[in-house]
């Protein structure tokens, strides 16, 4: 898509969102280290299915139990940040996103 084709207002510029924002991937954990309730040793991990449009589902999630404490800290959500799902094997579903409202103790 060419800037052309994008109406945006003026003074404004249209630029990668690599280029005005930190972009990263979340987490990455195996199966065995997945657990449906907490513990003293578990995160919530906010996985594609809580990102709705515009907003954050709590609903359904998972933990995940024994990580790395710089693991948590880099993945770990805050107040402001902006998650979009990137990828998924439903193409209707990349896209969406959702700004956190306030710091929380989950990661991505």
């Amino acid at each position: 898509m060419s800037q052309e084709e994008i109406k945006i207002p003026e003074g404004w510029e249209l630029k990668p969102l690599d280029k005005i924002s930190l972009v990263e991937r979340g987490m990455s954990w195996s199966k065995s280290e997945e657990s449906k309730t907490i513990s003293q040793t578990s995160i919530p991990v906010l996985r594609i299915g809580n990102v709705r449009q515009l907003r954050l589902d709590l609903e359904n999630l998972i933990h995940i139990e024994n990580q790395d404490a710089k693991k948590i800290l880099k993945n770990k959500v805050s107040k402001n940040d902006i998650l979009i799902v990137g990828s998924n094997g439903n193409r209707k579903l990349v896209g969406r996103s959702c700004k956190i409202e306030k710091d929380m103790d989950f990661v991505y």
